[in-house]
């Protein structure tokens, strides 16, 4: 049953990760800077995003329980 809820999210990280392994993120072949230079960009737009769904999930008083 979990693969079935969750089968297209598997998907779409194995292409992901193919992607990534393609061009040659995940084998290394870039230098560290590369690496923690698109991490000091990316974390931090990502917990900004986090923070804007939290708020708006709290403003509208959206309940998880309620749309299962």
């Amino acid at each position: 049953m979990l693969v079935i809820d969750y089968g297209w999210q598997l998907l779409a990280l194995m292409m992901a990760g193919a992607a990534l392994v393609r061009i040659g993120w995940l084998t290394g072949n870039f230098s560290l800077f590369h690496y923690r230079y698109v991490a000091y960009w990316t974390i931090p737009l990502t917990i900004f995003i986090q923070l804007c769904s939290i708020a708006i999930q709290y403003y509208y008083d959206w309940s998880y329980i309620v749309t299962g």
